[in-house]
């Protein structure tokens, strides 16, 4: 006699459920096609971020995978703006407010005791010429410590990349 054990998980791809989150995010006043040019501004930190180097490398490691998923988008939204409009443009700022992200050691020698990561990160969008706030979309997200200890860091590793795909989901979505 035989044992059949399994698991099952969402059944969603995680393009879905990326999109899913980025369009639970309040959208900008102004829709972003109205804009012309589109400027990714580099990231910007909390003063608990800015004073914990380690922090500020993992802050500009997803803000490399933001722009990885984003430029060439923003490029090509730039290039097929409408001649007709007036040029107006769009400043894209990521800003870190504050992030956890447990290292692979810490997770093989502590596994769950080592806690959950977390990111919490904002996208600041700004009309260049008034300075006016369009948007400022929080995401909030969390690997909780007995997953990451499940999947041996895996979702702690996941995590950085999950939100910078949402951030790039939300700017496709609201264009």
């Amino acid at each position: 006699m035989g044992v059949l054990v399994g698991c099952t998980s969402n059944t969603a791809s995680r393009k879905d459920v990326v999109y899913a989150d980025a369009a639970l995010l309040a959208p900008p006043t102004i829709k972003l096609s109205s804009y012309k040019n589109f400027e990714f501004a580099r990231m910007d930190y909390s003063d608990d971020v800015k004073a914990d180097a380690p922090k500020v490398e993992v802050a500009r490691l997803v803000e490399m995978k933001l722009r990885l998923a984003a430029e060439s988008d923003i490029s090509a939204w730039s290039a097929a703006a409408n001649e007709s409009d007036d040029g107006k443009t769009v400043i894209i700022t990521p800003f870190m407010k504050s992030l956890r992200v447990v290292s692979n050691g810490a997770r093989m020698w502590a596994g769950a005791f080592a806690g959950e990561s977390f990111v919490d990160m904002e996208l600041r969008i700004t009309d260049k010429d008034t300075g006016e706030l369009l948007a400022s979309p929080t995401i909030r997200k969390a690997a909780g410590g007995m997953a990451g200890a499940y999947s041996g860091g895996g979702t702690d590793d996941s995590l950085l990349d999950y939100v910078a795909e949402i951030a790039h989901a939300y700017l496709v979505i609201n264009l």
